[in-house]
């Protein structure tokens, strides 16, 4: 049973692995664009988000 596992994990770590130098081959590349910086509205927009999710958390248990 316990070999089963550590096939199936190691099964996974591999794939993970090349899952991973893709993207770091692709991230590497010359023509690869990277996504825009985040700027101050951003972080407004996640914290407002944050907030929001928050209120519905404490209500939610009140219910």
């Amino acid at each position: 049973m316990t070999d089963s596992k550590n096939e199936t994990r190691s099964r996974y770590a591999e794939e993970v692995d090349r899952e991973i130098e893709r993207c770091i081959d692709r991230m590497e590349s010359k023509d690869y664009t990277f996504p825009p910086r985040m700027t101050r509205k951003d972080y407004w927009f996640i914290g407002i988000f944050i907030v929001i999710c928050l209120a519905a958390i404490i209500v939610g248990a009140w219910l």
